[in-house]
């Protein structure tokens, strides 16, 4: 009867919490005189049970201790199977990555019941869920909070310093636009910017995709791959953002090559530009490329190369690139 009462106030007040924090916190509230003296008065029958006197080999020559009421009794019965219980509880809810889930629980709490706090276009794109599901709002938001709580929170850390891109001379910039735009107003809405670990949630791959295989890459072996790109200093991932979509449209590719030929010169190679289907036709391929010739320049690259199918040559020669007498060649191991 003890057992059965005292679990069943514990597991009560624990479901009907709504933070696990909360539920290892509460764990200790019936411990208390004033919980006892109620639990004794309703629940207990006044009648002591038969004194048992225990074999003179495990007492010695001294007397059995005897409790001085029933009161006096079920108290430490009360208390023992309290501390039974707790003990279960604080096995159950105080396990490995309790604190990433109480993180997750008090950031969602704190910050998405927020009238201004919006984080779904950051992350995740806005989508209809079928069958009444867990909507994208608040599917992006404990993504979100779950990120941050176990350290693999992709941030807004850039990949190189977009000052390189802001100090770019666009006078010297060789292709016309019409309308203007440039690398610091790239279009209304738009932003061009170095990539970073959260643009992994803003359609980076999938616009990657429309160019050639992206496959399929986990947030560990992307953010691990962004880290070494931005440790070495020679790689320079720019994207356009839509920042009404909170999505990619658009990015490309600059890498350092360092050369003992030249006087230890370095080499730049602009490669994987493309546009998104969704945003073609407004210049962002020009733009993307301007910039990085712009950047290798500003780099000191004695040159800059890229590759492209035949029908795009026209096209390059526009921002200073010439045809090489040189076949390109690959030995391809797999997609």
């Amino acid at each position: 009867m003890v057992i059965s009462h005292s679990r069943s106030c514990i597991t009560t007040d624990a479901y009907a919490r709504t933070r696990t924090e909360s539920i290892v916190e509460g764990r200790n509230e019936f411990k208390t005189a004033k919980n006892y003296s109620l639990f004794f008065r309703e629940k207990v029958k006044h009648q002591m049970p038969r004194a048992r006197k225990p074999p003179k080999r495990l007492s010695g020559q001294g007397s059995a201790h005897v409790p001085s009421s029933s009161a006096d009794y079920f108290r430490t019965e009360f208390f023992k199977v309290l501390d039974v219980v707790n003990m279960q509880f604080q096995e159950r809810f105080e396990q490995e990555g309790l604190p990433t889930i109480s993180s997750i629980e008090k950031g969602y709490e704190r910050h998405c019941t927020a009238p201004s706090f919006n984080p779904a276009p950051r992350h995740i794109p806005r989508t209809q869920t079928e069958g009444g599901g867990v909507n994208s709002n608040t599917l992006a938001c404990l993504v979100f909070y779950y990120r941050r709580a176990s350290g693999m929170l992709l941030d807004e850390t850039p990949l190189f310093d977009p000052s390189l891109l802001q100090e770019l001379d666009w006078s010297s910039n060789t292709v016309s636009f019409s309308p203007p735009i440039s690398p610091s107003q790239p279009g209304e809405g738009l932003v061009l910017r170095p990539l970073c670990t959260a643009d992994l949630d803003r359609g980076f791959y999938k616009v990657l995709s429309q160019l050639t295989v992206a496959g399929d890459v986990t947030e560990e072996q992307f953010k691990a791959n962004f880290e070494h790109m931005k440790k070495s200093g020679d790689y320079y991932v720019i994207v356009v953002e839509d920042t009404n979509l909170g999505q990619i449209v658009a990015t490309a590719t600059l890498i350092i090559e360092h050369k003992f030929i030249h006087a230890c010169a370095k080499r730049g190679r602009v490669e994987e530009v493309v546009v998104s289907d969704v945003c073609r036709g407004k210049q962002l391929g020009k733009l993307l490329v301007s910039t990085l010739t712009l950047l290798s320049k500003k780099l000191q690259c004695y040159k800059v190369t890229l590759e492209c199918a035949p029908k795009n040559v026209e096209f390059y020669k526009k921002f200073g690139y010439s045809s090489s007498d040189e076949a390109y060649m690959q030995c391809r191991f797999f997609d």
